[in-house]
């Protein structure tokens, strides 16, 4: 199971109150057309009103966060990541390519991270990207079988690739 509790400004009235009392707007569904999320770190050029607070800024550095239960029998990954994942694949979308990548052979979470980034640029985001996969322990396990296809067919691509570099630089 997926569960995503990072939003965008429009999804949430308070959100968008917050935007609009500092001067924003909200369009597109992001900050003044641009930035998809209202809550972040960074971002000073949103965070300019020197009468208001940090925390009543366009974009607020003050964190939102959901508990939620757990089942330790059935969670099996937790995804942290940026808006530019988020804005080319919902939750279920991502839940399933990992699934599917790990049912193909892939053990790794680093590479599975890296795959799940360049699947969304792929998919055409263009924003910030960047992935954590915590596997849990419920978490599925590919097969020795599948694990020894991928990494075969990983290898291949290699060699082609090595190939087709050594004669382009003939």
């Amino acid at each position: 199971m997926f569960s995503l509790a990072a939003h965008t400004c429009a999804l949430q009235p308070a959100e968008q109150e917050r935007i609009q009392k500092a001067g924003g707007t909200v369009s597109m569904r992001r900050v003044n057309g641009d930035l998809a999320v209202s809550r972040a770190l960074g971002d000073f050029v949103y965070k300019t009103s020197s009468s208001l607070p940090a925390e009543e800024q366009q974009v607020s550095p003050e964190p939102e966060f959901v508990v939620h239960e757990r089942d330790s029998a059935t969670d099996h990954y937790l995804v942290l990541a940026c808006d530019g994942i988020w804005d080319v694949m919902e939750n279920e979308q991502v839940g399933e390519y990992i699934k599917s990548k790990v049912a193909a052979g892939v053990a790794d979470m680093g590479e599975l991270a890296d795959m799940l980034i360049r699947e969304c640029l792929a998919l055409g985001s263009r924003d910030n990207m960047s992935v954590v996969l915590v596997e849990l322990p419920a978490a599925p396990k590919p097969t020795a079988e599948a694990i020894a296809q991928h990494k075969a067919a990983v290898a291949k691509q290699a060699n082609m690739e090595a190939a087709a570099s050594a004669e382009g630089s003939k």
